[in-house]
């Protein structure tokens, strides 16, 4: 071979220590930034949850009925709760004029509750109420002060439906079919006779705990 031909040849190039370092490190951060993108998008769910369930203050709400073939959604069972999840029936309430128009996008709004004291009394409306009911009395398209004996949840109108972020309750499969069949003979003989238990936190935010039905309590 010529010397020509050897310097015409291509010579096999070799990397510094540094550069496979760099190649390295870029090939790590290929991997933690989307990663770390995925997880500042899904963490601030479950933190926001626990601390509504840690620091809010318990209260009851009355579900009203759903169509059984919807009450069962994979590993969650929808809800849906009697006059708040009615968008009509909340713009009635105080301050709640403006949720008569049905907006394409998420309009937030705060709902005012007051305690409904309980009572055996069967000239009193409320004489089924048991401690912790609540009942919603005004609205707010501001968050609202903190006010003695009563609580607020943030709520979300859109396209004629609401949302608080109480819609969903999971549980585990194996329980599914067996709380389903006893919501169904609750709701046969009385309509109100599911309640949820929930937890409200000083900001609004709210979460679905546990469900009550015949004076049993079912938290997952």
């Amino acid at each position: 071979m010529t010397s020509a031909e050897t310097i015409g040849q291509s010579q096999p190039t070799t990397l510094s220590p540094t550069h496979k370092l760099s190649k390295k490190r870029l090939a790590g951060w290929r991997f933690w930034v989307p990663m770390a993108l995925q997880l500042a998008l899904i963490l601030p769910i479950p933190l926001r949850n626990t601390y509504t369930e840690v620091t809010g203050e318990t209260i009851i709400l009355k579900t009203e009925p759903v169509d059984p073939y919807n009450w069962l959604q994979g590993y969650y069972q929808i809800v849906s709760y009697e006059t708040i999840s009615d968008q009509e029936e909340v713009a009635k309430l105080e301050g709640g004029e403006f949720l008569g128009n049905y907006y394409r996008d998420r309009r937030p709004f705060y709902l005012v509750f007051a305690q409904v004291p309980a009572t055996n009394s069967p000239d009193n409306p409320d004489a089924n109420s048991v401690p912790g009911d609540w009942q919603p009395i005004r609205v707010s398209q501001t968050r609202p002060p903190v006010v003695e004996n009563e609580l607020f949840i943030k709520g979300y109108a859109e396209g004629g439906f609401i949302r608080y972020n109480l819609e969903r309750y999971y549980m585990p499969e194996e329980r599914r079919d067996e709380i389903n069949a006893m919501i169904s003979d609750l709701r046969r003989q009385d309509p109100q006779a599911v309640k949820m238990e929930v937890k409200v936190d000083r900001f609004g935010g709210s979460v679905a705990v546990a469900l009550l039905m015949d004076g049993k309590r079912f938290e997952f």
